[in-house]
């Protein structure tokens, strides 16, 4: 396209008012290159044949890492603390060494974990979105999957879990995939940067 001989690119230019909402940025940043239109509202998003676009691949919770606002964290013994935003967090090297700080200190149930979405890190309380097909499967789904429903948009069709224990989320994720009372389902994680007001 374009004279370079590269005919396996696609380009899509966008029109960014503001609007658009990406959940990665790193998925825009690995294949974009912004033009001066001078207007500075029109970006150019080239994407090789070997992407799709609309597929996302789902953060990887690392289960060894605790985390909480900033402040909000105890401190721990032979551990610095590592700042991201908003956020503080502590990466241990084993589950043992993960679990006696959040017993010692009294926040087994009141953490978040890191997230890695390609190399971004995201927060995640293990909070599960998904898309269902019938609202008298809601209940059923909950105790499936052991989960504890936060919250239900009925005339959306969407449901709000969170697992009883955020080590299952990624295995529940997938196993969601595979039901089929259910049309979607993703973690949902936050950008630790944006903290809402």
């Amino acid at each position: 396209m374009e004279g370079k001989g590269n005919l396996g690119s696609i380009k899509i230019l966008l029109l960014l008012f503001g609007v658009l909402n990406v959940n990665s940025q790193q998925e825009i940043e690995d294949f974009k290159t912004t033009k001066d239109f001078s207007s500075g509202l029109v970006t150019e998003i080239v994407i090789n044949e070997k992407y799709q676009i609309g597929i996302q691949e789902d953060p990887i919770i690392i289960l060894n890492s605790v985390a909480k606002r900033r402040n909000m964290l105890p401190e721990s013994e032979n551990m610095n603390k590592n700042f991201i935003g908003k956020f503080e967090y502590f990466l241990f090297e084993t589950p043992a060494q993960t679990n006696n700080f959040l017993y010692k200190n009294n926040i087994a149930n009141d953490h978040q974990k890191i997230a890695m979405f390609g190399t971004k890190i995201m927060i995640t309380d293990g909070t599960l979105i998904l898309n269902y097909l019938n609202d008298n499967d809601l209940k059923d789904l909950e105790q499936d999957y052991s989960m504890i429903m936060k919250n239900v948009l009925p005339d959306s069709k969407i449901a709000v879990y969170r697992p009883l224990l955020i080590e299952d989320a990624n295995q529940i994720v997938l196993s969601l995939r595979n039901d089929k009372r259910v049309s979607s389902v993703r973690l949902d994680f936050r950008d630790p940067l944006i903290l809402p007001e």
